[in-house]
């Protein structure tokens, strides 16, 4: 098949909604984040492939009782494209890292092409499951199950997933922490360490 182009769009309009913290507009603290972008690109507008694009993403945090919570977090994307082998690089979905699948590296989850490169996908799914319990000093203790993909077809995601623990201190209005993940979809692999930030909301 064709070689996907390198080049990017010249123009890539597009609308996007984000729910604002509650720490920048007042009141108490949200439990939940909400993301969605839809944008897109005609030829006409200087494109090397007509495409639109949808991509969501969520968090929501439920209180267990004084020292425990649980957070769920999702995100979804999807495709349609004239000519995907068309499509840049730089505007398909991947999969793997901090905010994705971990134990896993950055970007590292989409489909490869003969020579075992990744080229992106059409499609993403990813989701993640945290249970928190809190530690004296503001510290926490966390684990967690993470699954997802970039993938072309809704049809055959093939997911990936891992499990792992991690560490927490907790401020004002972020979490810092480290994680360390393993992936469990493939044999063999060796664990990896992740830096995890989050905002509070």
């Amino acid at each position: 098949g064709a070689e996907p182009s390198q080049t990017d769009f010249l123009l890539i309009p597009g609308i996007s909604y984000s729910s604002l913290p509650s720490y920048v507009v007042g009141g108490r603290a949200r439990p939940y984040f909400l993301y969605a972008e839809l944008r897109g690109s005609p030829s006409t507008l200087g494109s090397d492939s007509s495409f639109l694009q949808i991509r969501a993403q969520g968090e929501r945090i439920f209180d267990l009782g004084p020292l425990w919570t649980l957070r769920l977090r999702a995100e979804i994307g999807a495709s349609r494209v004239a000519d995907f082998s068309r499509l840049p690089v730089s505007q398909r979905f991947f999969a793997g890292g901090e905010r994705s699948v971990r134990g896993f590296a950055l970007n590292e989850l989409s489909p490869k092409d003969e020579t075992g490169a990744n080229i992106g996908g059409e499609n993403l799914a990813a989701g993640s499951i945290e249970l928190t319990r809190a530690l004296p000093r503001n510290f926490g203790v966390a684990a967690f199950y993470d699954i997802g993909n970039a993938f072309d077809s809704f049809a055959d995601p093939q997911f990936e997933y891992s499990v792992g623990l991690g560490v927490r201190y907790n401020v004002a209005v972020a979490s810092f922490g480290v994680d360390v993940a393993q992936a469990l979809s493939e044999s063999g692999r060796s664990p990896r360490v992740h830096l995890f930030i989050s905002t509070q909301f």
